[in-house]
């Protein structure tokens, strides 16, 4: 059953204008229906004397306007629901109505295929806890229960655990500013830069903490995308290479540092190569994401994986999901470590070794492979 159209109920008007992340409860209920497939929704109430924000290729009624023949989905604008658990609802075969109820029993997703009269009558099922949050006025707990969508299941250890809670309190400050992703994307690349600038000239431990600066701030442009449905392929194009870019700028500055104080050119090649290797795998990364995005339709392109293994052995999976896992930017932890005790030359030697054979294990990843999922053979 193809599931388009909505309607949606926004009995408090104070609620309905509210503002959650960054947009008002209704803005967001908008941005979710539309997500999840909806082409046409049908508010049952006035429209607010406020502009709205309202995604493109979603048409909006309001109250006074034909209603909505089935099949439609009915949804409470008094709740917060996952996304995946709506589009799992709306790709529910049924022929009966059925409704998804919260631990109250109040409806939340009524969806309705087929005209079953007056009253209707649902087959009721139970909401899970933690894939739905019921607003009130303010709605401010809605907001931590929000901040779930910012966060990425790609995230390293320390990213999960720690820079997380720094980036998700700096964003939750920046919801309703004039601060776009794009905006902090280059305000990430600038801390980055000015401590490779720092490490370039020999201060070794703020140039090495304005790097971990970045590395945190960096979620910010994401978590902010996702809060405020703001996701755009140059975002990401900005993300993914501003993000490199601090890469290379920290293995040149730091190996022109080391070679200034050191009165040697060895440690300015050892990043130049640091550099050149983890640009190269950057380029390789992102023609990969470019063709999974053309695969999808021209989503993206957004950086998932630095190999396509489908088929491929279980040795090579493996592989491959220790480059993903390397490819984390937990690494900044240890160049703040070994800066503090001053043994920033360790870093730069691993560094210039690991790079290029990150590259070459990149390019063994990414062999062109037959139907069978074996490598093809080369001439």
């Amino acid at each position: 059953m193809s599931m388009t159209q909505a309607v949606l109920w926004m009995p408090h008007s104070a609620l309905m204008m509210a503002r959650v992340g960054g947009l008002a409860v209704i803005e967001r209920q908008f941005f979710l229906l539309r997500r999840a497939g909806i082409t046409k929704v049908w508010v049952g109430t006035n429209p607010p004397n406020a502009t709205l924000r309202i995604p493109e290729g979603l048409e909006v009624l309001w109250a006074g306007n034909s209603p909505i023949r089935p099949p439609y989905l009915a949804f409470s604008g008094d709740h917060f629901v996952r996304l995946p658990t709506l589009k799992r609802v709306l790709a529910e075969d049924s022929n009966v109505p059925v409704s998804w109820q919260d631990d109250a029993g109040k409806g939340v997703l009524q969806l309705v295929p087929v005209d079953a009269g007056d009253p209707i009558h649902f087959e009721k099922k139970r909401l899970p806890d933690g894939e739905w949050v019921m607003l009130t006025h303010p709605p401010l707990p809605a907001l931590s229960w929000l901040t779930h969508e910012a966060t990425k299941s790609t995230d390293g250890f320390m990213a999960k655990h720690f820079d997380r809670k720094i980036s998700l309190a700096v964003t939750k400050r920046l919801l309703d500013t004039f601060v776009t992703p794009n905006m902090m994307t280059f305000i990430s690349v600038a801390i980055g830069l000015a401590g490779a600038a720092l490490l370039a000239f020999g201060q070794e431990l703020p140039g090495a903490l304005l790097i971990w600066l970045h590395s945190t701030l960096d979620g910010c442009d994401g978590e902010l995308a996702r809060l405020k449905f703001m996701e755009s392929p140059l975002g990401g194009i900005l993300d993914f290479w501003g993000d490199n870019v601090v890469h290379a700028a920290l293995f040149v500055g730091l190996g022109l540092g080391l070679s200034r104080a050191q009165g040697m050119a060895l440690p300015l090649v050892l990043g130049v190569v640091a550099a050149l290797s983890a640009t190269a795998s950057a380029g390789l990364a992102f023609a990969h994401s470019r063709r999974k995005a053309a695969a999808r339709g021209g989503a993206g392109p957004f950086f998932s994986g630095v190999a396509d293994v489908s088929g491929a052995a279980t040795a090579e999976k493996r592989l491959a999901a220790v480059e993903d896992a390397l490819a984390q930017r937990d690494f900044v932890y240890l160049l703040v470590a070994l800066a503090a005790f001053g043994r920033l030359e360790w870093f730069l030697w691993a560094s210039a070794v690991g790079s290029p054979l990150f590259l070459v294990v990149l390019l063994w990843l990414q062999r062109p492979r037959t139907a069978t999922g074996q490598a093809s053979p080369t001439i």
